[in-house]
């Protein structure tokens, strides 16, 4: 059966991507659905980081205060979002 039409088309053409092993604990730990993933991905290329957890607490995720704390810190682990005040990433 095919997987259930996502909301928004995230590029991804239907296909469920994990983000990263973070954001897919958080997912797992308060039972959300992959149907999540989707509008996931299109928060993280409209919004700014710094704004992800309070996007989620409004209308089109609705999460409680902590879910949307932890997926926040999770989808910036998974995505590498560690500036700190502008300065970019170290080299390895």
């Amino acid at each position: 059966k095919a997987r259930e039409s996502a909301i928004v088309d995230d590029g991804f053409n239907g296909a469920v991507i994990s983000i990263g092993s973070a954001t897919d604990a958080v997912l797992d730990r308060f039972h959300l659905l992959a149907k999540e993933i989707p509008k996931l991905r299109l928060l993280m290329q409209t919004e700014r980081s710094s704004k992800w957890a309070e996007a989620m607490r409004g209308s089109e995720f609705a999460y409680s205060y902590e879910i949307a704390s932890l997926m926040s810190e999770a989808l910036k682990a998974d995505v590498g979002a560690t500036l700190v005040c502008g300065s970019a990433p170290a080299k390895v």
